[in-house]
């Protein structure tokens, strides 16, 4: 007994994909457009800060390193540790380390 082979399908033609009309953009000027008027009075110093609620007090730190490291924020910690020992640097004296040239 013989199978008959099966014939395969006709290929379709493809067609060719034809691209959406293309409609003008209308172009907007720069001197056109509104800035909102509520921005205009802010100084570069109200703008991030006083939303966060930041103190603007040199001593306003409320926690200590130790309070910092019990919170698990080590980071945090060392940072505030570091602003702590550098003290007043700009009122120190220079030094200098002298070379082996004099």
């Amino acid at each position: 007994m013989k199978v008959a082979k099966k014939k395969p399908a006709p290929k379709m033609a493809e067609r060719k994909k034809v691209a959406a009309a293309r409609r003008p953009r209308k172009r907007e000027r720069v001197g056109e457009v509104a800035f909102p008027s509520e921005r205009r009075g802010l100084r570069s110093g109200e703008q991030s800060g006083d939303l966060q609620g930041l103190s603007h007090l040199e001593a306003a730190d409320s926690e200590s390193v130790d309070e910092l490291i019990g919170e698990g924020n080590a980071f945090e910690a060392d940072v505030v540790a570091g602003v702590e020992s550098a003290g007043d640097a700009d009122e120190k004296e220079v030094r200098y380390a002298r070379g082996a040239g004099g």
